[in-house]
């Protein structure tokens, strides 16, 4: 008997000690104690699955199949007051970006890729009616890496109500802009926006819900096309911190964010 209490014992302490993390439908021991290599001391809290850790970060959310890190704090674009709180999903898995009075001041969402992307085709579906927004207002659909690395599609008309609505641009030297204020398109809803970025081009396009041509521009001017990995963003900001001109809230709702590694083959209208 006694023999058999101590069997018990021994096999209880094995299993506490085994510190076994599952992960990815495998069951993977932590190292403990000062071992090789290096004879670094080894802690086995220091190793956690990333979704865990995720989720215990009220700053990051999973959307579209990818993890984001919402803003924060008064930052650019525009010198801006950032709210976690002003990106959110919906039960529908759409994702809404708000612009809001609070704390005695304006706030601005934006979101920003875990993961660093590179050539691929980059869509988004905003099911709202985005190509109007207020002339203070701008919204952003990009990839960025710094100032000089930078893909642009941008909702706006940085306080000029008489500008076009509509910019594509390849950072740091080119824009075109489209979507006038008069355009049959200024009130369209569920309009997909797509850039394809490869090594040597760069093709935009805007599309209505019928399948339409919106807007599209075919950027092949290699200097500026970037060559090295970017976070996708999405946010919804003031120009020069400015409120809305009507003093309202803004929101945009993003039904979808989808990239694609293959190369596919465009069709220029």
């Amino acid at each position: 008997m006694r023999k058999s209490i101590f069997i018990l014992i021994g096999i209880i302490l094995l299993i506490s000690n085994a510190s076994a993390l599952s992960r990815s439908g495998y069951d993977w021991t932590h190292k403990s104690d000062i071992k090789s290599p290096g004879s670094s001391h080894w802690n086995p809290n220091d190793a956690y699955a990333d979704s865990e850790k995720l989720q215990s970060n009220a700053s990051v959310l999973r959307w579209s199949g990818y993890d984001w890190t919402l803003k924060s704090g008064i930052k650019g674009p525009g010198s801006n007051y950032w709210n976690p709180n002003n990106t959110y999903v919906d039960s529908d898995g759409k994702l809404h970006l708000e612009i809001n009075y609070k704390d005695g001041h304006w706030n601005c969402a934006e979101l920003d890729s875990v993961k660093n992307f590179k050539y691929g085709r980059y869509t988004w579906v905003v099911s709202s009616q985005s190509l109007n927004l207020d002339k203070n207002v701008v919204l952003g659909l990009f990839t960025y890496t710094d100032d000089d690395h930078e893909i642009d599609i941008e909702s706006g008309q940085w306080g000029n109500s008489s500008s076009d609505h509509l910019h594509f641009t390849c950072q740091p030297d080119q824009t075109v802009t489209f979507v006038s204020p008069t355009s049959s398109y200024i009130n369209a809803t569920d309009v997909t926006y797509t850039f394809d970025w490869q090594p040597t081009y760069i093709y935009y396009t805007a599309r209505a819900s019928n399948g339409k041509i919106i807007a599209n521009w075919y950027c092949t001017n290699k200097k500026d096309i970037p060559k090295v990995k970017a976070k996708v963003m999405m946010n919804l900001w003031l120009q020069h911190s400015i409120p809305p001109s009507n003093d309202k809230p803004v929101e945009v709702i993003i039904s979808s964010f989808h990239w694609s590694s293959v190369k596919h083959k465009i069709h220029i209208q």
